[in-house]
């Protein structure tokens, strides 16, 4: 059995590219491995929102990899956000 993926996953992604990102999702997971997710980053001193897909299953845990998708808005403009990977508490992996 693996542990649900609850819990609030903090850190920094770094890019050459765009600076430091500070990001901080929380998620829960629930029975059928569907997330509920939400989330913000501050890059550049511009905080984004994350809000979660509504499309159902765009959100979800397969195996070890967790999938993440919504939309990224901030006072600029609103975006398409995926994430896909492992994560750990301090969202380093």
């Amino acid at each position: 059995m693996i542990a649900a993926v609850n819990g609030t996953y903090t850190g920094t992604l770094k890019s050459s590219l765009f600076g430091a990102d500070v990001v901080t999702f929380v998620v829960t997971q629930n029975e059928d491995s569907s997330l509920n997710m939400s989330g913000m980053f501050v890059e550049n001193g511009v905080a984004t929102t994350i809000a979660p897909s509504t499309e159902r299953l765009s959100n979800i845990v397969v195996g070890a990899t967790v999938y993440l998708a919504g939309t990224a808005v901030n006072v600029n403009e609103s975006n398409s956000f995926s994430f896909s990977g492992h994560l750990n508490p301090t969202a380093t992996n």
